[in-house]
């Protein structure tokens, strides 16, 4: 395996990567991508934004928690308070 950078690439990228894969037979293939997903070019679903907020709370609070902290926090222009939000995400 070797890895290289590539002259390709101009200036004004965000991470940008391009992978080549070369099996013994010869035959390669390549993929390229300029803008990481989550950047204003690439934006991630909502499907990938929940998944990711689940990956992290994961790490503080319980999935019931989480599912509950993700509905406040998808209906804050209609709530007239913060009042459910702060004992789900208050620590100790």
């Amino acid at each position: 395996m070797t890895a290289s950078a590539d002259p390709s690439f101009g200036e004004g990228l965000e991470s940008p990567a391009k992978v080549r894969v070369t099996f013994k037979d010869g035959q390669s293939i390549e993929a390229r991508r300029d803008y990481a997903t989550g950047t204003n070019q690439a934006p991630m679903s909502r499907m990938q934004l929940e998944e990711k907020f689940f990956d992290s709370a994961a790490q503080a609070v319980s999935p019931e928690t989480a599912r509950k902290i993700l509905v406040v926090l998808n209906t804050l222009v209609e709530r007239p308070s913060l009042d459910e939000f702060w004992p789900l995400v208050r620590v100790g």
